[in-house]
């Protein structure tokens, strides 16, 4: 009893930690959009902005939703003594891979910007362009940094990765408040990049690096096939981003800027719990299902789940509360016209926390492809959505639509977790594999 009341006292301790220190970057991180939006006002510097970055953004969501989870349990899999050597080969692969995804996306924008930004006159694409070739260099370091926090995360250092990710928000909300008064909005995306550095360099701190790696490890062939379903069909869906930006870039100047920033807001709140609740628990699946304990595994989902829903609802109530509030104070601040959409963009942060919970459950029972699949049809079934939606009630439509994504994509995969079955990651004996849960055991 004593030892189970330890392991379930360590595991609240790390869940708070992980959590404080997941929460200081996403407030860090949403003051320093919302100092440029007061700093600059609601207008076509902002929304140059927060076009721009969406490209970075869809690559962030990709590597910390998809790449970072998928990569965990194959790390955990791995015995301890490879385990570094592993983390730091794939931290150079992935950067090379989007070292050249960047430089080609800084060598075309000029070329896709308009396809991507109709509403755009060309005084504001060439801002975007300009500033879009700042923000995709710290998409590589990003990816350096993503790849080496989910190691330290697989050798459940979870404190370790938030609080590098912490400190690097802090260096960057500095840069941003020193640079803006002389570089206006381009020091939104050079702080970034700075952010993005600091972060990698802390993350190889922790891991004791960097390691030579090793070209011939089977970690390689093993990532690829397991991430590249997930990441397929994550780019798919995470390209949703720009299908918004496509409309609201046809919408009244400042829509934009509004839109990304209620967007931004719920998904950061969303990230908030999957960092302490969802992410916390991939290693402890992964093992339980390796080793055939089924029972203890749906047990795990299921406390989890009812965790992840209620910390969701509270956030929301919380957003809510803050907007209204501010509304009422200034009903005439240009964040007063943002209630509504927040409101109708409520389904990211009540859903999307649930929907990584069930990618993670099926990651840790090596099912990459089911999560990537669902993905793919809601990303078209929203796609259609926000197109009516956009016709009928302009940004509040697209708001709605990419709230149904994430409602839609969380019932379908916590409903298959107990209907679909993946192969063991982990297993406490080579000739031990886990066995399809039974209808009794996941009822």
């Amino acid at each position: 009893m004593s030892v189970s009341v330890a392991k379930t006292s360590g595991g609240v301790r790390q869940a708070v930690a992980v959590g404080s220190l997941a929460a200081t970057t996403v407030g860090l991180s949403f003051v320093a959009q919302v100092v440029l939006v007061l700093w600059l006002g609601s207008g076509y510097e902002t929304d140059a902005f927060f076009a721009a970055a969406v490209v970075p953004q869809v690559l962030f969501d990709l590597l910390v939703g998809s790449l970072a989870l998928a990569l965990t349990p194959l790390l955990v899999a791995a015995p301890a003594e490879r385990r570094r050597r592993d983390a730091w080969t794939l931290v150079w692969a992935v950067g090379l891979l989007f070292a050249g995804v960047a430089g080609l996306l800084a060598a075309t924008v000029s070329v896709w910007s308009g396809w991507l930004l109709p509403g755009m006159t060309r005084v504001e694409l060439q801002l975007v362009e300009g500033l879009m070739r700042v923000s995709v260099v710290g998409a590589v370091f990003l990816a350096m940094s993503t790849v080496a926090g989910a190691a330290l995360k697989a050798s459940e250092r979870f404190a370790a990765a938030e609080r590098a990710t912490a400190t690097a928000a802090v260096a960057g909300l500095l840069v941003l408040l020193t640079t803006l008064p002389w570089l206006g909005v381009v020091a939104a995306p050079l702080a970034w990049v700075i952010r993005m550095a600091t972060e990698l360099a802390l993350v190889t701190v922790a891991l004791k690096g960097p390691v030579r790696p090793d070209l011939r490890s089977p970690v390689l062939p093993a990532a690829a096939r397991k991430a590249w379903p997930l990441i397929a069909g994550s780019f798919v869906f995470r390209t949703d981003l720009l299908f918004d930006r496509l409309l609201s870039s046809m919408a009244p100047t400042g829509g934009l800027t509004l839109l990304a920033l209620g967007r931004q807001l719920h998904h950061a709140a969303a990230r908030l719990i999957g960092k302490a609740l969802v992410a916390t628990v991939g290693p402890r699946l992964t093992v339980l299902w390796g080793e055939a304990r089924t029972d203890e595994f749906f047990a795990a989902y299921r406390k989890r789940r009812r965790l992840t829903l209620a910390a969701a609802a509270g956030a929301f109530l919380c957003v809510l509360t803050a907007a209204a509030v501010s509304a009422w104070l200034a009903p005439e601040s240009q964040f007063a016209g943002a209630l509504v959409l927040l409101v109708a963009l409520g389904g990211i942060l009540l859903f999307e926390p649930l929907a990584q919970l069930g990618g993670v459950t099926h990651f840790a029972r090596g099912d990459t492809a089911t999560p990537a699949r669902y993905a793919a049809i809601t990303f078209v079934a929203s796609v259609g959505l926000r197109l009516i939606g956009f016709y009928w009630l302009g940004l509040v439509g697209v708001a709605l639509g990419a709230s149904a994504y994430f409602v839609l994509q969380a019932a379908w995969l916590n409903r298959s977790v107990f209907t679909r079955t993946g192969s063991a990651l982990y297993q406490a004996d080579p000739s031990t594999t886990a066995p399809p849960p039974s209808r009794r055991q996941a009822a």
